[in-house]
């Protein structure tokens, strides 16, 4: 088999985990990557062995040789390049959040299909294999009718970047831990459920830490005041289509345990229930499942369940989808469709009502 060449689009953290799993796929070859940063490009250059990296990604998109680009860069910048990369005639896997707005996110859809190219996003949660376990649970049936679920990601001190960082500019962000943590949740919930349709939101935001000073995750550095036009902590209620209603919490930054980043989705049925932990990136005993056996109440606790790395699966998939020419699990279209909710749950915040879903 001919290797599939990729590029990769972005050179930070991000963009690194993906280098490290397309660097372990069999016939993929990493042509090139490009960055703003000539650092960054010597950094991965080195720790790749890539002979070309380009300050402008558009010398990327250029070669003829790449099938395939991971779009790893700002949110601001997800839809506008990742629109150029599918009219490049490249297939694409684009990180989290799809966009800045659902119009955004739409726009990548129309252009892969003007193009006739895959368009990915990377909702690499959906990959671990505790998830996919959670999935294969609901929808055996076991679980009944599940009609409640509560999903949480909540950090003591992990304000992204430091002073003056495009993660806190709503305009080069699009929120904060809302469209940074909580785009995970609320796709992971939608995507557990067979993607009923939210119908309502009722939300509300905070700023209670960012405009005070920001704390990165170990706290080992001096609070730095800077812009800060996001908040730092949201919640909210959805109502769905098909009766059942999804809660939402998420923060960067909250009086709570030391040292605490971790994330839970609780999923309740008519038969029986099922909650997966995490608590800082673990990836082993993280679910428990409730049932009733014989009139009694039983929680048991699934220890066969492998770690299982979400961005890996992630891109395998992508580029399974790619040779045998398969729609990807996770779409475009969802894609738009989370952004709406996302969306909607910012103007319930900002007008503090209740918003109807159209």
């Amino acid at each position: 088999m001919a290797s599939m060449k990729i590029g990769v689009i972005g050179a930070g953290n991000i963009a690194l985990g993906h280098l490290r799993c397309y660097a372990q796929c069999p016939d993929v070859e990493i042509v090139a990557t490009s960055d703003v940063s000539s650092e960054r490009l010597a950094a991965v250059a080195r720790e790749f062995d890539l002979k070309r990296g380009f300050r402008d990604y558009r010398d990327l998109l250029a070669l003829p040789e790449i099938e395939a680009v991971s779009v790893c860069l700002p949110n601001w910048l997800h839809a506008p390049v990742t629109v150029e990369a599918l009219e490049a005639g490249k297939h694409v896997l684009c990180e989290k959040p799809p966009a800045l707005s659902a119009p955004d996110a739409q726009r990548m859809v129309d252009a892969a299909t003007e193009s006739g190219r895959k368009l990915m996003i990377c909702f690499n949660y959906r990959y671990r294999n505790d998830t996919r376990f959670v999935k294969r649970l609901i929808d055996s049936g076991d679980l009944g009718e599940i009609y409640y679920v509560k999903a949480s990601w909540l950090r003591c001190a992990g304000i992204p970047g430091g002073k003056d960082s495009w993660f806190t500019r709503k305009r080069f962000s699009g929120g904060g831990p809302l469209i940074d943590l909580g785009v995970h949740l609320l796709d992971l919930s939608l995507w557990l459920l067979g993607h009923p349709r939210p119908v309502s939101v009722s939300a509300s935001t905070y700023a209670a830490f960012g405009p005070r000073g920001l704390h990165n995750l170990s706290r080992v550095t001096e609070p730095e005041v800077g812009a800060f036009e996001v908040e730092d902590l949201a919640s909210a209620f959805i109502r769905l289509d098909n009766g059942a209603t999804l809660t939402l919490e998420t923060s960067w930054a909250m009086h709570t345990a030391s040292g605490r980043d971790e994330y839970s989705v609780h999923l309740y049925g008519t038969e029986g229930g099922v909650e997966m932990d995490v608590r800082n990136y673990t990836m082993v005993d993280t679910v428990r499942v409730f049932r009733d056996m014989g009139g009694v109440p039983v929680d048991s606790l699934p220890h066969a369940l492998q770690a299982g790395n979400g961005h890996a699966a992630a891109i395998n998939h992508f580029l399974w989808c790619i040779r045998e020419d398969r729609t990807p699990e996770s779409t475009g279209e969802q894609g738009v469709a989370l952004m709406e909710l996302i969306d909607a749950i910012y103007r319930s915040a900002e007008a503090r009502r209740e918003v109807v879903l159209t």
